[in-house]
C-alpha cells in the first residue's frame, strides 16, 4: 500500500495494481491525450468539497471531490471560460 502526495485527507490510500507497468502506460497515455494530470492540495480539495455542498447540496468524500477541484483550478486560470453543464468523474 502506498500514499498519494496528499496524505492528510482520508481516502488517499490505494493498493498498487497487480500489473503496474500496464497501468502506468495507460496513465501516461491519458495524461498525454488530456493535456496533463495535476495534483491538488488538500486545501483545494476541501474548498471544492465545501463549494459543491453549498451550491448544489451534493456532498462527496475528498477523493471523489478532486475532479471538481481540478475543474475549479482550470476555471480559475481561465482555461474554462463558460460552462453550461458539467460532469466530473
Amino acid at each position: 500500500m502506498y500514499m498519494t502526495e496528499s496524505s492528510n485527507i482520508p481516502g488517499n490510500y490505494c493498493d498498487p495494481p497487480s500489473d503496474w507497468s500496464a497501468s502506468w502506460k495507460k496513465a501516461v497515455a491519458a495524461r498525454d491525450e488530456s493535456g496533463g494530470i495535476e495534483a491538488l492540495t488538500d486545501e483545494e480539495i476541501l474548498n471544492a468539497q465545501k463549494q459543491l455542498a453549498n451550491t448544489e447540496g451534493v456532498f462527496c468524500e475528498p477523493a471523489s471531490e478532486a475532479s471538481f477541484g481540478g475543474f475549479l483550478r482550470k476555471a480559475g486560470r481561465g482555461v474554462v471560460r463558460q460552462v453550461i453543464s458539467l460532469s466530473v468523474l
